[in-house]
This record gives structure tokens, C-alpha cells and sequence, in this order.
């Protein structure tokens, strides 16, 4: 492949540069086919068949930053900021259920709704996703396949874990605090230690003062903003404790994606080396459907700051090829 050239995107620049309402907040999101794209991208000739990037916890759609200028060549590229979460609103929902899988999917129903309704132009998406962002990608495909034209994934959230023991080692005792009642207030929303910790320990990459301070500038002087960094570990889906509706959700996707309904729409995996949740996906995409396997490319769980161009280069030869 040839050499990549990073561009550099400052702070101030980085603003989503598209927005909607949904239930009751605001989402925020990058799309190339507007202006002022802070990827600097121009806008697509090919409107048709759009990607959507899927980001998960504690990121935001700067982490797709390196990665939506190649993809960006041949097609519309969208990616929004989940609610809570970059320069999105605050969910408004009761505080029981802030935050959680459903309220998350509940959101980004609502905002494909409104930025690419089934009666659109748009008649099919092509979904590249990580982290929390696919778990979200493989709900609404299990629930809108007929509008889906390819799953691109990584570092992705397939199925529930059957006990702590099946979790990536390195991860089990700080999730394990982080899901105690008390203890994960405290390392989370007390010392932000998601975004300001857990966040660099999981790239290779070292990122530059700006760039960490692109990921920390929601939740820097919050606690009540960091929520959804504490939320989100405690929904990771477990075969006998944590979140029942969560783990339904997973079940559900995962039941669909392992079936023949799945058939009609091709992924991609591609494989991380080390990684996070590698290990775990190598063994669970032999039973999905109509996969694809490439790489490994070298990175840990945050791929997309590891290796975005052999990312962009894998993601867009797949999709153009379905």
C-alpha cells in the first residue's frame, strides 16, 4: 500500500458540520455531502448508497477523521456523534435508562429517520462500525436489512460473553470496578478515567495534546457529562448478569447475523492484531453469514488511530466490489 499521509484536523476546526433533532435533543454528525465537512472532503458525485461510521465509547466521529477522506472518494460519507456524546445533546430520557444500548438505538433510529428515510434517494447504506458503534450497526441491520448494502467491522461487539472469563484478560479486572455499584462512579465519573485512561492505553498510537484534548473537551470539566462512559461498561452483554435488555438486543442481532437471513448482506471483518475483542470475533464470525476476512492489520482496539489508511484502503475495496 502506499505511504498515508495524516491530515491534520485542529480543535477548533473539528466541528460535525450536520444536525438534527431527535427525541427531544440534538445530534450532531459529519456528512460530506454538506458544507463546511471538517475532513475538508469534497462533495460526492455519488449520492447513492451512502456509508454510515458507527463510533463507540468514549469517542466520537473524530475517531473516523483519517479514515472518511479515502472513503469519502466515491460516496457520501455520514457519521454521527451519539447522543452524549461529541458534540451531540444530552439524551433527555428518564435517568433509569439514559444512556443504555436501546437509548442509543433508539436515537440513531430516529436520526437515520430524518437523514436518510427509506423513501429517500438513499435506497441502501453500507455501514462501517466498532466498538459500541457496532453493536448499534448490527441492531439496525437485524431490523432494516432490506436497506442495508454491506457491514464493514472491527473490534465489534458479536455476541454475550458466557462468563468474565471469555472477557479479554487485560480488561476484566477494570470493567469488573467499573460495573460495581459506587466504585464505578468513582473511577469514572469522578476521575474520568475512561477517556483520560483507558482511551490511550488502547492504540498504539500516541495522541498528540490536541488530539486527546479533541476526545476529552465534552467531558474535561463534567461528571454529569460522563456518563455515558459509565453506562456503557455496564452494558456489555454478559450470558447471566448486567442488562437484560441489552443482552436481548445482542442476542437478537447476533441470532439474525448467524442465520440465513443474514445471507443477503455481505461484510467485511477485518481482523486486529493484538487487539481487544479480536480473539473473541475470530472464533464467533465463522457462524455469521456471508463474511469477508481480511488483514490482520497491527493496532489494538481503537484501530481507526492504529491503522486507518490500510482500514480506508480494505473498506473501500469491499465496497466497492458489492
Amino acid at each position: 500500500m502506499q505511504p498515508f499521509l495524516f491530515r491534520k484536523f485542529s480543535t477548533a476546526a473539528w466541528r460535525p458540520n450536520g444536525a438534527c433533532n431527535v427525541l427531544s435533543t440534538t445530534m450532531k454528525y459529519v456528512d460530506t455531502a454538506l458544507p463546511n465537512c471538517p475532513t475538508n472532503a469534497s462533495p460526492p458525485s455519488n449520492t447513492k448508497e451512502p456509508i454510515v461510521l458507527l463510533h463507540g465509547n468514549p469517542t466520537s466521529s473524530y475517531l473516523w477523521r483519517h479514515i472518511i477522506p479515502e472513503l469519502s472518494k466515491s460516496r457520501r460519507c455520514l457519521a454521527p456523534d451519539l447522543v452524549g456524546m461529541g458534540d451531540s445533546g444530552d439524551s433527555k430520557t428518564e435517568l433509569s435508562t439514559r444512556y443504555t444500548l436501546k437509548d442509543h438505538a433508539n436515537h440513531l433510529d430516529a436520526w437515520f429517520n430524518q437523514t436518510l428515510p427509506a423513501d429517500g434517494t438513499e435506497t441502501k447504506i453500507h455501514l462501517v462500525v466498532q466498538d459500541w458503534g457496532s453493536a448499534l450497526g448490527f441492531d439496525w441491520s437485524a431490523r432494516h436489512s432490506e436497506r442495508v448494502a454491506s457491514i464493514t467491522f472491527f473490534e465489534a461487539v458479536m455476541e454475550p460473553f458466557p462468563n468474565w472469563e471469555e472477557f479479554p484478560t487485560s480488561g476484566q479486572s477494570i470493567f469488573q470496578k467499573m460495573r460495581t455499584p459506587d466504585v464505578g462512579e468513582i473511577i469514572v465519573l469522578e476521575k474520568n478515567t475512561f477517556v483520560k485512561k483507558i482511551l490511550p492505553a488502547s492504540m498504539h498510537k500516541e495522541l498528540s495534546p490536541e488530539e486527546a484534548s479533541v476526545y476529552n473537551k465534552r467531558y474535561e470539566h463534567s461528571q454529569k457529562a460522563r456518563l455515558p462512559t459509565l453506562v456503557w461498561p455496564r452494558q456489555i452483554p454478559f450470558a447471566n448478569e448486567g442488562c437484560a435488555v441489552a443482552r436481548d438486543i445482542v442476542q437478537n442481532y447476533c441470532a439474525f447475523h448467524s442465520s440465513s437471513s443474514s445471507d443477503t448482506i455481505p461484510k467485511l471483518y477485518i481482523d486486529v492484531e493484538p487487539g481487544f475483542f479480536a480473539p473473541n470475533n475470530r472464533e464467533i464470525v465463522q457462524r455469521w453469514k456471508n463474511v469477508t476476512v481480511v488483514g490482520p492489520v497491527q493496532g489494538l482496539h481503537f484501530a481507526q488511530e492504529d491503522a486507518p489508511h490500510e482500514i480506508a484502503q480494505l473498506t473501500s475495496n469491499f465496497i466497492s466490489t458489492v
